[in-house]
């Protein structure tokens, strides 16, 4: 978890991030190692912020961000623990799973309904977009299938594509024809997982 840390007193903030790196290698094999960035004012960062209190009672300083959390000082290190599990609690709470890419730059994420479908090709991976761009990522389309075992919607139609079930249009014949109107061919082997799941998902809808 990367932990932004402003306090306007320098002394203070390094003591701070004395104490966050001690919890970091406290947690280090549960919940994960913490990266901690200091700033000295909170205008520096636009990320959640942990409001330290001492003289200002920042409680009632005008618009906060929705999920501040606040702390009193002097810093006791049992409050500072479950702070860091109240943070932890939000950030799972509104966790939103993404699958893991890799270009020749970097690697990027993407939601599940950022993908209509995926075609590879060698060690080529073409990501079809529903508002029409195309992303191109490294590696083979296997190795993707196995990375989406957590998602209910993605399916193989052939030994080259997968798709996104939320974007089937309609089954015509062999065909998986896309929202976009792509009819992408599906293979024997196949065909009847996508048909019991295109029909179920209509009967849902």
């Amino acid at each position: 978890m990367y932990i932004a840390l402003a306090d306007s007193s320098v002394g203070d903030r390094k003591q701070m991030e004395r104490l966050l790196e001690r919890e970091s290698d406290k947690r280090v094999n549960t919940t994960g190692v913490f990266y901690i960035e200091t700033f000295g004012s909170s205008d520096a960062l636009l990320s959640p912020v942990v409001f330290c209190i001492s003289t200002i009672d920042y409680h009632n300083s005008g618009e906060l961000l929705p999920n501040s959390v606040f702390i009193n000082k002097p810093i006791k290190v049992a409050e500072l623990s479950l702070v860091l599990d109240q943070i932890l609690k939000q950030k799972e709470d509104n966790l939103i799973p993404t699958i893991e890419f890799r270009d020749s730059n970097e690697s990027f994420y993407l939601e599940e309904t950022d993908i209509m479908y995926m075609q590879g090709e060698n060690y080529t991976i073409k990501i079809f977009m529903p508002d029409g761009r195309i992303r191109t990522a490294n590696g083979f389309i296997d190795n993707i299938w196995n990375n989406l075992v957590a998602f209910d919607n993605f399916f193989p139609i052939n030994n080259k594509t997968i798709v996104n079930a939320s974007y089937i249009k309609e089954l015509s014949g062999m065909y998986a024809v896309m929202k976009d109107g792509t009819r992408l061919k599906m293979s024997l082997m196949h065909i009847k997982k996508i048909k019991d799941n295109y029909e179920n998902k209509r009967k849902d809808s």
